[in-house]
């Protein structure tokens, strides 16, 4: 391109250079205006023409010259390697854009399941929430019913401003024989009816163990106990005594020889199950006390070995306590012998 723009220029100031030469020599005089003109108009044309001719040359090498740049062959190839980069940085564009998604869509499906976890965790308190709810109403409910129950069985003025007495609402929460302040309340009726008493827990087998000698340590110096028994075929029953289960008789009798029976009349049966009283009917053998033993009721009426949690205890009720004619072992014990499952022993105090 430099080239012909050169030739151009090189053919320009050639053709002014000889017009201005003949116009200088015209000017001389030697020829007239007519004829100046005239060679003028013919200068002119010639450089017109030769002009055109060597543009014609110029734009044919200029054409020669982007044929031989840019064959056929090699824009195809161009051309391919073009689409093959738009296509790789499209291919590019969109598997970042897949795994964006991916990523988008395993995310969201986490969310989605830590938000079913949380509203089935915030239903299931709110079920609590409201079966506990519905529990203590309840609960209420009944304590303000046995209150009226209890004010109607003791009057009012051997209570404190005619409210239940402490002890008597924690009874049935330590024990799990008794069922409900129902049973309590009647058997304090069993008891002493019309009395004021209280009681606390000093020995049970899931806190004691069931070993003769713990029994009798808890059971010292305390005169007035009731006894609650449970077996595992689901029998309750139970005995009461105002006389001492400790273990000086044991050790007295290692010296001397005495009748280990203790007399007791205000000594006492009953069932949980049937709500049952039975009264004992030989005195002088209310209880029985000896080292291979835990506890004796009557001559055989109930009887709880050491290690009764394992070894069978036995019953031949009614021999001192109910009514031998009527009564059955079966309403007591449920047979002559049983496996004891739990024992739970209470201190009475009467209060008034």
């Amino acid at each position: 391109m430099d080239e012909i723009r050169r030739d151009l220029k090189d053919s320009q100031v050639f053709h002014f250079g000889t017009i201005n030469n003949s116009f200088s020599s015209l000017s001389s005089g030697e020829k007239n205006n007519n004829l100046k003109n005239e060679y003028y108009n013919i200068e002119i044309q010639q450089f017109e023409k030769g002009n055109n001719n060597k543009s014609r040359v110029n734009i044919a090498k200029t054409q020669n010259i982007f044929s031989q740049c840019l064959k056929p062959k090699k824009i195809i190839l161009f051309l391919l390697i073009l689409f093959i980069i738009i296509i790789y940085k499209f291919h590019s564009r969109s598997k970042n854009l897949e795994n964006q998604i991916k990523i988008i869509t395993r995310e969201k499906l986490r969310i989605t399941n830590i938000n079913k976890e949380l509203d089935l965790s915030l239903h299931k308190i709110e079920q609590d929430y409201k079966s506990t709810k519905l529990k203590l109403e309840s609960t209420e409910k009944s304590l303000k019913e046995l209150q009226m129950k209890y004010n109607s069985i003791y009057p009012k003025e051997g209570l404190i401003s005619g409210e239940i007495p402490n002890d008597t609402i924690l009874i049935p929460l330590m024990s799990s024989i008794i069922k409900n302040y129902e049973e309590y309340l009647k058997i304090l009726d069993m008891i002493s009816p019309g009395s004021i008493l209280t009681m606390h827990l000093i020995y049970k087998t899931m806190f004691h163990g069931d070993d003769i000698k713990t029994f009798k340590k808890r059971a010292r110096k305390h005169e007035r106990t009731l006894i609650l028994i449970e077996t595992n075929s689901g029998k309750r029953f139970g005995g009461y005594s105002t006389k001492d289960w400790g273990i000086f008789r044991e050790i007295l009798s290692n010296f001397i020889d005495i009748n280990s029976f203790q007399e007791d009349k205000h000594s006492f049966l009953f069932s949980l199950d049937n709500y049952k009283k039975y009264t004992v009917r030989d005195t002088s053998k209310a209880i029985y006390s000896d080292d291979k033993h835990v506890l004796v009721f009557g001559d055989g009426d109930i009887i709880i070995k050491d290690n009764y949690l394992v070894k069978k205890s036995e019953s031949f009720f009614p021999k001192t306590y109910g009514n031998a004619g009527v009564d059955k072992v079966n309403d007591l014990c449920g047979g002559n012998s049983f496996i004891v499952k739990n024992i739970e022993m209470f201190a009475v105090h009467k209060l008034r």
